[in-house]
Order: C-alpha cells, then sequence, then structure tokens
C-alpha cells in the first residue's frame, strides 16, 4: 500500500513537471508571439457612444485611397517602430477653427499616445493664442505681460513675417513677456522668432526657477534653442537688449526632439489655404518640424463664397503641398473633406452649402494626384443637409459651421479609428488598395443605435 502511495506519488511528481515545462514553453512561445504581432494586438480603437452612432454613416468611415498607398506604408513602417526603436514620428494638422478650437486635434493627440504609451505625445508647435485675443487649445497655457501687437495669416497683407503657428505677436518694447505652463516636463525649446528693430537690438531669455537661461544660437539662426539642465513645466520667455528693441514671437516648441509621437495643430481662425501661403517662414521651419504626416483640414473657408472655383482651390492647394513636400518627400499627405455646412446666400438668408461637394471632389483629386489619403467628412455626416441632424443632437452648434466639444471628440475618435483600422489592415495583410469613390447618393445617416468600435 505505501509503495503504491510512492508511485502515485511519483507519478504525480513526474506530471506536475512535465506540466509545468510545457506550461513555461507555452509561455514563452506566447510572450514571443505577443512582441512580433504586439505592435498590432496591443491597439484598440476608440468606442463611439450609441448616442451619437445614429449620426454618422460608418460605412464612410475608412480611409480612402484613390491612387496607392506607398507614402502611408511608409508612414506605418515608422509608426510602428516607436517603441521598439524609441525613435519619433511628427504629425502636423493645418486648418482653421476647426483646429485651433484644440478639441479635435487634442482627443487625436491623446488617441495617437497608444503607440507609445511610456511617454505622452507632445503638442509640437504652440502658440500664445491669449495674447491675440482668441479662443486658446486646452493642454498647455501662456499668460501674456506687456504690450504685443498681432498679426495672423487671415489678414490680406500681414504687417510682419508669419510662420507654422500662422501667427505673430511683436513686444512694443523689452518688458514684454510670456509665461509657459506646459503638460509634459521638457528640457530643451525651440522658439521661431527674430529682433525686428532697425536700430535697436533684442534677443529672447528663459526664466525657469529664477535663473536666466540664454540661446546658444544667433538670431542669424531659423531659431532660438535653449537647453535646460533639469525637466521643468513651467518657463517665462523674457526680453533682453536694448529697451526699445522689438521681438517678432512666432511660436515655439517644447522638446522638439524627444523620443515618441508630436502631434502639431496650427491652426487659425477664418484660415483658407492662401492664408497658409502667406507666411513666408513656412518651409523654413518646416524644415525644423519636418512632418511625416500632414493633415488637411484647411477648405470649409475657401467654400464660403457664392463664386467657388475647385480649380483654383486645387492650384492653391498645389502651393502649399509642394512646400511641404520640399522639406519632406516622403511625407504622408491625408486630405479631410469640408463638413456639410450653412453658406450665406444673402443678407439674411443662409442655404445649405452645395459648393461642399465640389470641395469634397477636388480633395478625392488631389489625394489622386498626390497618391495621399482621404478622409470624407462630408459623406461621414450624411452628405448634404446631414448638419441640421448634427446640430439637433449637440454634436455641431446653430451656426451649422463649427461643432460642439461633443462633436470634435466624436471626430477625433472616428478619424483615429479609421487610421488605425487601416495600419492593422496592412500590418496584418499588406494589399493593393483599389480606387474608392464615396457613394454620395445616400444621404441617410446610420440607425444603428448599438454602441460602436469602429
Amino acid at each position: 500500500m505505501e509503495k503504491n502511495k510512492k508511485g502515485m506519488r511519483s507519478h504525480r511528481q513526474t506530471y506536475q513537471f512535465v506540466t509545468c515545462i510545457i506550461l513555461i514553453v507555452f509561455c514563452v512561445f506566447c510572450h514571443a508571439a505577443v512582441q512580433i504581432n504586439g505592435s498590432v494586438e496591443k491597439l484598440n480603437f476608440k468606442v463611439v457612444q450609441k448616442s451619437d452612432s445614429a449620426y454618422f454613416r460608418q460605412e464612410h468611415t475608412q480611409l480612402l485611397f484613390p491612387s496607392g498607398h506607398q507614402y502611408f506604408d511608409s508612414l506605418y513602417n515608422k509608426l510602428e517602430g516607436i517603441e521598439v526603436n524609441d525613435s519619433q514620428l511628427r504629425i502636423l494638422h493645418m486648418g482653421g477653427s476647426h483646429v485651433q478650437a484644440g478639441v479635435f486635434t487634442g482627443r487625436m493627440r491623446e488617441n495617437f499616445q497608444v503607440f507609445h504609451p511610456q511617454k505622452p505625445a507632445g503638442a509640437g508647435i504652440i502658440f500664445p493664442f491669449s495674447a491675440l485675443g482668441t479662443n486658446a487649445p486646452k493642454g498647455y497655457s501662456f499668460s501674456a505681460n506687456g504690450n504685443w501687437e498681432k498679426c495672423k495669416n487671415i489678414e490680406t497683407a500681414p504687417k510682419y513675417a508669419l510662420g507654422l503657428s500662422g501667427a505673430t505677436i511683436v513686444s512694443k518694447d523689452n518688458s514684454s513677456s510670456l509665461t509657459l505652463k506646459y503638460p509634459i516636463p521638457f528640457e530643451h525649446i525651440l522658439l521661431f522668432g527674430k529682433n525686428i528693430s532697425d536700430t535697436a537690438w533684442v534677443y529672447p531669455i528663459l526664466i525657469v526657477d529664477g535663473d536666466t537661461i540664454y540661446p546658444p544660437k544667433s538670431s542669424e539662426e531659423a531659431a532660438y534653442e535653449f537647453l535646460l539642465s533639469n525637466p521643468t513645466n513651467e518657463c517665462t520667455l523674457a526680453l533682453t537688449g536694448d529697451s526699445c528693441g522689438r521681438f517678432a514671437f512666432r511660436g515655439m516648441i517644447a522638446d522638439p526632439y524627444s523620443p515618441g509621437i508630436t502631434y502639431s495643430a496650427s491652426g487659425i481662425n477664418g484660415a483658407s489655404v492662401p492664408s497658409w501661403l502667406r507666411c513666408q517662414k513656412l518651409e523654413e521651419e518646416l524644415q525644423l518640424v519636418a512632418p511625416d504626416l500632414v493633415i488637411f483640414g484647411i477648405g470649409i473657408n475657401d467654400a464660403n463664397v457664392l463664386n467657388f472655383s475647385p480649380e483654383q482651390f486645387k492650384a492653391n492647394y498645389r502651393q502649399l503641398i509642394s512646400r511641404i513636400r520640399n522639406c519632406n518627400p516622403n511625407c504622408a499627405l491625408l486630405f479631410i473633406t469640408n463638413n456639410d455646412c450653412y453658406l450665406r446666400v444673402g443678407r439674411r438668408k443662409k442655404a445649405f452649402n452645395k459648393n461642399t461637394s465640389k470641395a469634397e471632389q477636388a480633395f478625392i483629386e488631389l489625394a489622386t494626384e498626390y497618391k495621399g489619403a482621404v478622409w470624407n467628412l462630408y459623406q461621414v455626416m450624411g452628405g448634404y443637409g446631414s448638419s441640421s441632424k448634427w446640430v439637433k443632437a449637440g454634436l455641431m452648434k446653430s451656426d451649422h459651421v463649427h461643432f460642439t466639444e461633443r462633436g470634435y471628440t466624436l471626430l477625433g475618435d472616428l478619424l483615429f479609428n479609421s487610421i488605425l483600422s487601416d495600419y492593422m489592415a496592412e500590418k496584418e495583410a499588406p494589399k493593393n488598395t483599389e480606387d474608392i469613390r464615396p457613394d454620395t447618393t445616400d444621404n441617410t445617416p446610420s440607425s444603428n443605435n448599438q454602441e460602436l468600435s469602429l
């Protein structure tokens, strides 16, 4: 009996040992599989609430590639290596009020963080909008002291040189200052600006915890560069030099060369494509930012006229794209079509803007020409007249042009899901994408009231 017990115990121990070995091998195999496919498997789509799902058309949320995917193949390869190689990927989102508000772009920045969860995505180019007397995006804050003269790219003949931010503020004397509060600790600042005094001299300095930091580069460089000894979340930009000196400030980037994802938002209320063509320093500053992906959200102000010319619209875009591709020939381009909106057609009369469908076709033709992608927001919303339903749903404001915070958040989730879906499809089963044109006949929004993860 005792021998049987010992035999059973021996068999049990042998079984446990073998089981343990099998489990170890299985775990090692699974770990290796996750390491190989982790960049795809660990990514999650943003869940769209059921209260919003009835107002967009799910079948139109995908990215469209009218003439090829090669630029996005390169982009996705770099995106996949972000965490493994601790490298950097830079995204630039350009537009008007949809971008300046910061909710849409802020949500996109937050969503892209899943590719590099160990480090928050940086805000890229930032600007003290409070000094312009206009709305500022959330996520960082500036407080301006002293007297500043303002200049924006929506002016027909801007008085001062403009750059990537689309705006410039000019100090009236060297007592002016700006204080930045930033959510992510930084130890490196790239500042775009220049002394513009003819007979006086002034240049920027940083004040951090009572210490004064001087830039190592001269004013002849494209930007002033500040290196901090320790990371900080707050600093003050001050001026030193002649008391009557004037300095033109065009924006700054905190930690410009830090690994991870940087999502810059360049937006000025009312900006059109010609507005960005007025920015003389745009190409110079783009050389320093070197975006891997540019998301174009410019167009609603271009089409907000009675006599809209799609050909002139495309010609303007070609100039802008040329400047961007001069800085990075491999830059991927993503065009967001105009949203359904109102157009003023009389002194007291508004109507749904029929130019939106013309601009939609122009975007598709530009994407075809430059092998870019299109996210067809016009069709996602439901096409002509759909803005009324979005207004009633609380997703758009009563002007039928701008979205509410909830609406912009929804756009940020839908666009990110579209990019993520295409990324995962390419990584799991690479294939050529056919020329897909949006269906503009069915303007009925989805009636699916279930919670969706698109």
